[in-house]
């Protein structure tokens, strides 16, 4: 399986997928991203920022919009400082993004951000994968047994009450 395909398939699971099924995927989902970005959180977040982190994942359930301001908040003093806001962290910004994206689908329903946040887990294996599997590349994820088990993960979570 190749990128485009994997984007295809995910966009496609998103849609055929329940609601019920398309949330747990997000919820499940958020969590995988968050553990991988808590040592980025530990390390180069300030006391205020975690915090903020750790209201906005205990206030997942509740009001989008207020999610939305909270996750304002943090993007506004994470990238407050010139110097921080040009590092990439990939961690922590496939975490940020899914945030969004989850957000976003709460206010809308529009399958597109399950899908996105879908493709947040693959971007952030596809960065840690890269140059440490031997044969992976976008034209070939599945080479990569951490990609495999994801996209199998993302299968089971979405499409499962259809098989």
């Amino acid at each position: 399986m190749n990128y485009t395909e994997y984007e295809e398939w995910i966009k496609q699971a998103a849609e055929a997928a329940s609601g019920e099924a398309r949330s747990l995927f997000a919820l499940d989902t958020l969590r995988g991203l968050h553990l991988e970005a808590r040592g980025a959180i530990q390390n180069e977040c300030t006391e205020q920022e975690r915090e903020l982190v750790s209201r906005i994942l205990e206030s997942l359930g509740e009001d989008a919009e207020q999610l939305s301001e909270q996750l304002e908040e943090l993007d506004g003093l994470l990238y407050r400082d010139p110097t921080r806001k040009i590092r990439y962290i990939p961690s922590l910004m496939e975490f940020m993004c899914a945030l969004a994206h989850y957000i976003d689908y709460r206010k809308t329903s529009n399958p597109a951000y399950i899908a996105a946040i879908g493709l947040n887990m693959v971007n952030l294996i596809d960065y840690e994968v890269s140059g440490q599997v031997d044969g992976y590349s976008m034209n070939d994820m599945l080479v990569s047994e951490e990609m495999s088990a994801e996209i199998e993960r993302q299968q089971q979570a979405l499409l499962s009450e259809y098989e």
